[in-house]
């Protein structure tokens, strides 16, 4: 086993999903973020609400490899990610 780290800047939150064998998704503070976890490279960050709403993103829920659900703030949000799962091609 080979081991590996990525680093999240201060205020990310503990939830995290497994969209595919190479990329991972996790809630942070106001927003998702796509991590690449064979090379631990950040892909890219989806805001979720305006940056004075800043709620942290809980609960996050993979659907069918092409989209998540998060619990962010008194909100569900639904993001896609075809544009993510097309750089892994």
């Amino acid at each position: 086993m080979i081991g590996g780290s990525i680093q999240q800047d201060l205020g990310c939150g503990s939830s995290l999903g497994l969209i595919s064998d190479n990329l991972l998704v996790t809630g942070g503070q106001g927003c998702v973020s796509f991590w690449d976890i064979g090379y631990g490279d950040l892909l890219q960050t989806v805001y979720l609400g305006k940056c004075e709403e800043a709620q942290p993103a809980r609960q996050i829920l993979v659907l069918d490899n092409a989209a998540i659900v998060c619990d962010f703030g008194s909100e569900l949000s639904l993001v896609y990610v075809p544009s993510v799962l097309e750089k892994l091609d």
